[in-house]
């Protein structure tokens, strides 16, 4: 059963094809594009559709040991980011597809699924500890003037993610990014905070990279 029977586009690799399975991870995909809007806002259907068939490929990485289950969702991280994509949103499939599954009964605490996931979260957090991001996204929403306080703070996660991966070695997460955020479809005050938010944001990332480089 390849990805192709759900997404056209997708490439031609097995899927689980066990009922309960795909139906879990479809579930999950659902669910995360309903969590985070920014899916549909930019990609539209296409979106849709990638979510649904990348959903069923990360189940399959269930039957893995945990660690090769890791470095297959490093590598995907790796390809989505690039894409526009940072890993935190990789991150929450993944722990709506391992909560789905285990209340399915198909995976058990622990399973490679949710580790691959703290993996990323652990990653995100060695650049850009979560105490420093939580403070930066604050100040965003506070000052963008422009959307929904959710829509603020979805936009100040989402890059705030972006610079904690450019930082671990997923290059070209920023740029593919910032792109969508600074486009003429935001206001000036809106790009002008998402210019102050990055630029405090790498300040961040540079102290903590020094500091953990000075003491190795």
């Amino acid at each position: 059963f390849l990805a192709t029977a759900l997404n056209p586009e997708a490439g031609s690799h097995e899927v689980p094809g066990d009922p309960p399975v795909l139906a879990a991870a479809l579930r999950a995909g659902e669910r995360c594009l309903h969590e985070i809007p920014y899916f549909l806002e930019r990609y539209g259907e296409r979106g849709r559709r990638f979510t649904g068939s990348d959903a069923a490929w990360l189940a399959s990485l269930n039957g893995l040991p945990a660690a090769d289950a890791s470095d297959q969702v490093a590598w995907l991280a790796s390809v989505l980011s690039r894409k526009g994509m940072p890993s935190l949103l990789l991150e929450r499939q993944l722990f709506l597809l391992d909560e789905e599954l285990r209340a399915s009964g198909l995976a058990r605490e622990g399973s490679p699924l949710g580790r691959a996931a703290r993996d990323l979260a652990d990653r995100r957090s060695a650049a850009l500890p979560e105490p420093v991001a939580s403070g930066l996204a604050a100040s965003f929403v506070a000052s963008c003037g422009d959307g929904t306080e959710a829509a603020r703070l979805e936009a100040a996660r989402i890059l705030l993610a972006a610079v904690a991966d450019e930082a671990t070695g997923f290059a070209g997460t920023l740029q593919a990014v910032t792109e969508w955020y600074r486009s003429p479809r935001f206001p000036e005050s809106w790009i002008g905070a998402v210019d102050v938010l990055l630029r405090d944001a790498l300040a961040a990332t540079v102290v903590r990279g020094g500091d953990e480089e000075s003491g190795a």
